[in-house]
């Protein structure tokens, strides 16, 4: 409650009017109520001019037309504030989240953090709106409810208050107890739903071909069975706690009437002030009409903020903030004796891995899948921290250098390129916005992306569709090559260049990376070995170490396991050219 709290602070004026607009409504629907019932009274007794009932017209004018001013401002103040406040949230949290990436995703699936993103932070717009606000303006009216009454009796005043601290307090806590764990197991539910809905709806295509479509629905149906199951219980509570209310408030006002009818018995007020106690009475309890659904919100609200919370408070195993990098220094790069594993139970991914990258050199890292080739990259990039070794860049080690600066020397084409659901041109220009012309069209010439384009109706303004629908594996492949090079970093790194890329346009997308990065460094992480020739060393990693390393002709003639690799991609390769068609091979019908 402390920290929802703080996220009102910065609005705090928004928050004052809001409340005191509240506050000034309820006060002139008890006043509306009060004088209507004093001047109904009064016109009973047929006074001698209507000049006498002057003031409690007036007083009803004046009620009734400020109440609906003051419920706007209310309603206008209340809502800006809640919309800011999750404005703040989102980006709050987003903010938290950004440097987690991608060891977020290690443990968290996406689904579960779009329901938090969306679902939770949605809920906890209930926060103010309808369990803050109500219950400040509901204690601010109690107390005029007691100065209105109380003037009359101070007996009056009292019953009046107690019974609605019973009816605002005492039944929605009773209520909320017995539905608070309805509460948390319902956002956790429609979190599940959420998590499940998106993760079904992505695979969708897999779950048709396999036949899994009934099961799908039976999943999903069993998950919102039990939605509706806690939503009912949750608004049976409220239906129950909603109606005592109403008897309360009843039974209020016919207490009311009881402790004043002998004061009117024994003169002590007028008789016209009666109706005004009972109306009053009946009046008081419209702020604690909305407490009991304040209840069950606040369980579910602090169950959403629990989730959110855990979220951003995890730590990043990242300290993204370090000295910055002098602009002005060609990046050599040293890997010594590298040890990595992304978990502490788990095998380690490298061990005593090495590399020198003096600027300008051209490196291919070949292996079997596996061998932590990847993991590479996500080490330079400050995605994960190493825990043996070290890392130089620019003489510098590198987990003391902004996490920003040390990406901003590197140009990545990633081994899965995530495509955004927008245009080819801004996924393209998502690595660098101020691209000139030319630049963008060599970045799409040497990575033979302009023949994807040229093949699109609406060329480069054609929508990629969601997660690269439209693009093949092979075109999102040229997509985040093209990146890389409007990127235009000192330091080449490309996971898996050709993956997807016929041999063909494999070799001479390599030939053009390889001349435009002439004066600058390269480093090629693959197993194929196609276009390595012109590489100035290459690295065979095997188990996470460097098990060989020279050229390629270096390699070949020493018959250790590169060549063994290169044996069998081109014994691999033959048999692709030369295996018929399987409509040759398929046996005859007849």
């Amino acid at each position: 409650m402390r920290t929802l709290l703080g996220f009102l602070r910065p609005f705090w004026w928004l928050v004052t009017l809001s409340i005191i607009a509240g506050f000034f409504a309820v006060g002139a629907s008890i006043g509306l109520m009060a004088t209507s019932g004093y001047l109904i009274a009064k016109a009973a007794l047929h006074p001698e001019t209507v000049l006498l009932l002057w003031v409690p017209i007036v007083g009803v004018r004046f009620f009734g037309l400020s109440r609906a001013v003051f419920r706007y401002l209310e309603r206008l103040a209340s809502h800006d504030v809640t919309f800011r406040i999750l404005a703040h949230l989102r980006v709050f949290v987003y903010s938290k989240i950004e440097p987690l990436a991608p060891g977020l995703f290690v443990t968290k699936c996406t689904g579960d953090l779009l329901a938090t993103l969306v679902a939770d932070i949605d809920t906890l717009q209930n926060f103010f709106l309808r369990i803050i606000s109500p219950a400040i303006i509901f204690f601010l009216s109690a107390a005029l409810s007691f100065v209105v009454v109380g003037q009359f009796s101070v007996r009056l005043g009292v019953a009046l208050v107690s019974s609605l601290l019973i009816g605002g307090i005492v039944v929605p806590g009773i209520a909320f107890l017995a539905g608070r764990t309805s509460g948390k197991v319902l956002v956790e539910l429609r979190a599940k739903y959420y998590a499940l809905t998106l993760d079904l709806t992505q695979g969708v295509a897999e779950l048709l071909a396999f036949g899994r479509y009934e099961q799908t629905v039976q999943t999903l149906t069993e998950l919102q069975t039990n939605i509706s199951r806690h939503q009912r219980f949750m608004s049976q509570l409220n239906g129950m706690s909603t109606g005592v209310l109403v008897l309360i408030n009843h039974v209020a006002m016919w207490v009311s009437l009881v402790i004043a009818i002998p004061l009117v018995a024994t003169g002590k007020i007028p008789g016209y002030d009666l109706p005004v106690i009972a109306l009053t009475a009946l009046a008081s309890f419209e702020t604690a009409a909305s407490l009991p659904q304040a209840y069950q919100y606040l369980s579910q609200t602090l169950q959403a903020f629990a989730r959110v919370d855990s979220l951003v408070q995890a730590t990043s195993r990242v300290n993204e903030e370090g000295s910055a990098m002098t602009t002005w220094y060609k990046p050599d790069l040293v890997i010594r004796d590298v040890h990595f594993c992304y978990e502490s139970s788990e095998a380690e991914i490298l061990s005593g891995f090495d590399l020198d990258l003096p600027f300008g050199k051209h490196v291919a890292i070949v292996g079997e899948s596996g061998a932590g080739k990847s993991t590479i990259v996500q080490l330079l990039l400050r995605f994960y921290e190493y825990e043996q070794g070290s890392i130089q860049l620019c003489g510098k080690e590198l987990r003391t250098l902004d996490a920003i600066d040390v990406r901003s020397c590197f140009s990545v084409a990633e081994q899965g390129p995530h495509v955004f659901q927008t245009t080819l041109t801004d996924n393209l220009r998502v690595a660098n916005k101020t691209a000139t012309a030319d630049q963008f069209h060599k970045a799409v010439e040497i990575s033979a992306f302009d023949e994807v384009a040229q093949q699109m109706v609406e060329g480069y303004d054609t929508l990629a569709g969601e997660f690269g629908a439209r693009l093949s594996g092979g075109e999102a492949k040229r997509l985040a090559i093209a990146r890389a090079i409007l990127a235009d970093g000192d330091i080449f790194l490309l996971d898996e260049p050709t993956s997807g890329l016929d041999n063909i346009t494999a070799v001479r997308v390599i030939r053009g990376i390889e001349d435009m990065a002439r004066d600058r460094s390269l480093v090629m992480i693959t197993h194929r070995l196609i276009g390595l020739e012109g590489m100035d060393e290459i690295l065979v990693i095997h188990d996470g170490k460097v098990v060989e390393r020279g050229t390629h002709e270096q390699l070949l003639t020493s018959c250790g396991r590169y060549r063994a690799l290169f044996d069998l991609q081109q014994m691999e390769q033959m048999i692709d050219n030369t295996v018929p068609s399987s409509s040759v091979l398929a046996p005859s019908v007849s």
